[in-house]
């Protein structure tokens, strides 16, 4: 690749990360029997449901051709379709009772009862937070899940141990 190419394709992956950011403090979170339900914002959610057929598609291409000759493709490519899903961002849900993480199309799923909500901390340099329950697990909303303000809002709601950066005091 030539030195334009570079600058070109690095200049596209910032853009398509700004965009992302900006699109999540655009998207509304949605309401879903009760609970206010927070996706990944919708590029993730393109990006990944797009990417895991592809990746398997490309392997199931490479196993149909000389699989001797080019197994580390279909290494490569398994592995990637394996990543994807995996790394999928969780959905994140909440009602006045707890708060809820589905990952995997619904197969890893686990709340957390405000009861026994441990901390929760703001990491201001990631655009997250992260709620830990006193077994320590834990649920985080990043910037790449929508409406990060509106989260914040209704962890004030009902969450006691979060406090708003606007309200702490420094010792």
């Amino acid at each position: 690749m030539n030195g334009m190419g570079t600058w070109i394709t690095v200049g596209a992956a910032l853009f398509a990360v700004r965009f992302v950011a900006t699109e999540a403090a655009m998207e509304k979170p949605s309401l879903r029997e009760g609970q206010v339900v927070f996706p990944p914002v919708l590029g993730v959610r393109v990006l990944f449901g797009l990417g895991i057929p592809m990746f398997l598609y490309g392997a199931a291409q490479v196993a149909r051709g000389d699989l001797r000759q080019n197994w580390d493709t279909f290494v490569i490519l398994a592995f990637f379709a394996s990543a994807a899903f995996v790394l999928w961002p969780a959905t994140i849900a909440i009602d006045e009772l707890q708060i809820t993480q589905s990952k995997w199309l619904g197969l890893r799923r686990f709340s957390i009862a405000w009861a026994n909500v441990d901390y929760v901390f703001s990491i201001p340099a990631e655009g997250s937070v992260r709620i830990v329950d006193v077994s320590g697990r834990s649920i985080t909303h990043t910037k790449y899940h929508v409406a990060p303000e509106a989260f914040k809002d209704l962890l004030s709601k009902y969450c006691k141990k979060y406090v708003p950066a606007s309200e702490r005091t420094e010792p």
